[in-house]
């Protein structure tokens, strides 16, 4: 919400503009509905802002002779057991890039995506927190991105301010 507020009230960004999808309606099929839809409608020169407050998380698949890692934005909907692929629930953060790369590069869109993404309080979480954080920071070449923390941090959330403490030092300091 203090985001979507400084985006209307700091930013003037039209209301009708501004997609809010809090708690329970933050599903992983709203999100990525809403993205397709921007790709369609968006012009040159237009601005996409994407913020998201959550958990990111990587499934590692190990494979005889391969293995690999798949890092994920949490929607509301994920799985608790980190067996994401195929589980619904989660916005891929390979198919996020290719979407925000083709509206900047191809359609001339000016695209910024924000991620205040903290931490379950788990260390069971902890590598994938990192490991999603790392891969978001290096795969938008091409896109404004503001992440909650370094690749080697967490991000945290204050009981007192109700908001990830990224996402209210940088509301106030915008």
């Amino acid at each position: 919400r203090l985001f979507r507020d400084y985006l209307a009230e700091v930013r003037k960004f039209p209301v009708p503009n501004i997609f809010f999808l809090p708690d329970s309606l933050a599903t992983a099929g709203k999100i990525y509905n809403l993205v397709l839809s921007m790709m369609e409608v968006l012009m040159p020169g237009d601005e996409l802002v994407i913020y998201f407050a959550g958990h990111g998380d990587v499934q590692k698949i190990n494979r005889p002779g391969s293995s690999f890692s798949e890092a994920f934005l949490l929607a509301w909907d994920a799985s608790g057991s980190r067996n994401y692929k195929g589980a619904g629930g989660v916005v891929a953060i390979k198919e996020l890039q290719e979407y925000t790369e083709s509206l900047a590069k191809d359609q001339q869109v000016k695209v910024s995506m924000v991620l205040d993404a903290c931490h379950s309080g788990f260390d069971l979480y902890k590598d994938g927190l990192i490991k999603a954080q790392e891969t978001i920071a290096a795969q938008f070449p091409s896109v404004n991105k503001w992440t909650g923390c370094a690749i080697n941090e967490l991000s945290y959330e204050a009981d007192s301010i109700k908001h990830g403490l990224f996402t209210w030092y940088l509301v106030q300091g915008l």
